[in-house]
């Protein structure tokens, strides 16, 4: 868009050229801040409350000292405070300019001393509202903090339950286990002891037979033993008894001849 010069009695427009055969730059106004917004306006006799809504309202290079314009990558910008001026013809002299550069290295430093209080403030201030919003933060978060930790315990207590109750149903089954086991194990032994018991008693009720039957046999020796001596016995008592019976016969027959001698004897002497 073709920009012309605002500043009264300036005909300068975009490509024109200015003192030092260099094309002119334009500005616009600072309308961020109202009180230099002020004094452009009072310098360019404008009102500013009817102003264009579009900010089509530029003031060439070619009003303000050379000290004012910065130049960076081939684009111009002007310092903080710079404002628009009034030169005279003779302005380009030395006097006018050194008073001139004086005046305007016045008013810089003073609006840099104000933009920076400014800052200082505006920082303070943004300190200030970030240690409340961290501090707020820190808050919030300590809470959610502590709600989540809430949380977090009450999962963990729920889990906790269950790997309980699972060590528990787990501890039981391998306890089920063990005393299955060892009850298997006293069942083998409870048997192989009752085997070892019945092949004991099976061996001693053996031996018993044994020596019942050697008894038996014993006993049975001795009794055809005592038989045989009752037999002798018995035999050699007969014996003698027939031959005390024989005896007794004998004597007796002798006797009844010798009583009968003995009566024949009586008989004849009496005769």
């Amino acid at each position: 868009m073709p920009y012309t010069c605002i500043f009264p009695g300036c005909p300068k427009k975009v490509g024109d050229l200015g003192h030092g055969r260099r094309k002119v730059s334009f500005f616009r106004l600072p309308r961020a801040d109202a009180s230099e917004l002020k004094k452009w306006c009072d310098i360019l006799s404008l009102d500013m409350n009817n102003l264009s809504a579009a900010n089509t309202e530029r003031v060439c290079s070619e009003h303000f000292n050379p000290d004012d314009i910065l130049v960076h990558n081939n684009k111009n910008s002007l310092v903080i405070g710079a404002v628009p001026i009034w030169f005279s013809k003779s302005a380009t002299t030395h006097s006018q300019i050194d008073e001139y550069s004086k005046k305007r290295t016045a008013e810089i430093s003073e609006a840099v001393s104000s933009a920076i209080e400014k800052v200082v403030a505006d920082t303070a201030t943004q300190q200030q509202k970030l240690l409340s919003d961290a501090k707020e933060r820190a808050n919030a978060i300590e809470d959610e903090y502590k709600q989540r930790l809430q949380e977090r315990l009450a999962q963990l207590d729920a889990d906790k339950a269950i790997l309980l109750a699972e060590l528990e149903r787990s501890l039981n089954e391998r306890q089920e286990t063990i005393l299955g086991k060892a009850r298997q194990d006293i069942d083998l032994i409870q048997n192989a002891a009752n085997e070892k018991k019945m092949a004991v008693f099976k061996e001693a009720q053996v031996r018993a037979n044994q020596q019942v039957d050697q008894i038996t046999e014993k006993v049975a020796e001795l009794v055809a033993e005592d038989a045989q001596r009752r037999l002798q016995s018995t035999t050699q008592t007969i014996i003698t008894t027939k031959s005390i019976a024989t005896g007794e016969n004998h004597q007796s027959s002798a006797n009844h001849a010798s009583n009968a001698t003995t009566t024949t004897s009586k008989t004849s002497e009496s005769h």
